[in-house]
Formats: structure tokens, C-alpha cells, sequence
């Protein structure tokens, strides 16, 4: 994992990065989050501070992609899964999902992570993307030429706008 890279919050990167059937599963025995209970955050109110988004997009940035996985899935069922904040968050889910399936070189999987996330995005306004840090523009772009590619490849960085 790249360490280079800004981090938005203090909590430490887990112990590895989880591939499903290469790595221990978090949650079994052996597993960086073993023992530990199933992930709850609270609503997604204020972005600078809310150490779940924030440890999500680290995780997202240093291709963590389960664990970004996880804790966006948290703030999605925080927002019981309606309205423009929990559709941001079901698509940075995608997304996660989209970098875990191409690693797995299952590129059609992948590439349908995107267009959901694609799909997702496309009906926020830039007022729901600001609310939580993100640029709609840049996050359009990304998807987009990452879908154009004909060698799909998921070289995201998200960069909170504070």
C-alpha cells in the first residue's frame, strides 16, 4: 500500500489489505478484525469529522478495498440506505467493489461496479458530492474514462474538497 499518500483521519490502516481467498477473512480467526464487532457509524452529518467516511476514503486511497467496502457500507445503513447521501455511499461501495473484482481479473464484474457507481452519481447534484468533500465533476470524469478504457484499470485517488 502506498503510504505517500495524504491521510484525512488518525486511525491506523489495517494490518493488510483483504483479497477474497488470498487473505485471512477479517472476521475469522487470525483476521485483522477478529473479535471486533460488526462496524455501526452514524449518520453522515458533518465530513470533516466523521472518522468513518474519513478512515473509508483513506482505505479507498491506499487500496484497501474491502475495508473501504465496510465502512462505507456502515454509513449507507446509517442513512437507512434512501436519499442522496446513502446513494453516495452505495457508490463509493461499487467502487470498492469494482477495484477488488479487477484485482481478481474479473473484469466484466468490475466493469459493472462502475456503471452502477456511474449510475449512482449521475443523479446527485454537486451540492450532495460537496457535502461530503467530493468534487461531481471529477468523480464523473474518473468513472468515465475509467469505463472507456479498453484495458480497465482503477487508479483512484479521492481528494476531500474542505
Amino acid at each position: 500500500m502506498n503510504s505517500s499518500k495524504r491521510r484525512y483521519c488518525d486511525k491506523a490502516l489495517p494490518e493488510y489489505a483483504h483479497r477474497p481467498g488470498l487473505t485471512v477473512h477479517p472476521h475469522k480467526p487470525g483476521g485483522h478484525s477478529f473479535a471486533q464487532e460488526e462496524k455501526l457509524a452514524p449518520p453522515l452529518t458533518d465530513f470533516r469529522i466523521h472518522q468513518d467516511y474519513l478512515w473509508g476514503i483513506d482505505c479507498l486511497n491506499h487500496g484497501y478495498y474491502w475495508e473501504a467496502h465496510t465502512a462505507f457500507e456502515a454509513i449507507w445503513n446509517a442513512h437507512l440506505r434512501t436519499g442522496a447521501t446513502a446513494d453516495l455511499m452505495k457508490a463509493l461501495i461499487k467502487i470498492s467493489a469494482a477495484a477488488l473484482k479487477l484485482e481478481a481479473q474479473s473484469i466484466e464484474a468490475s466493469r459493472g461496479h462502475l456503471q452502477r457507481a456511474q449510475e449512482l452519481i449521475q443523479p446527485l447534484t454537486t451540492s450532495d458530492l460537496i457535502f461530503v468533500g467530493l468534487e461531481k465533476k471529477s468523480l464523473e470524469d474518473w468513472l468515465e474514462q475509467a469505463l472507456a478504457q479498453k484495458e480497465l484499470q482503477i487508479n483512484l485517488r479521492l481528494d476531500l474538497i474542505f
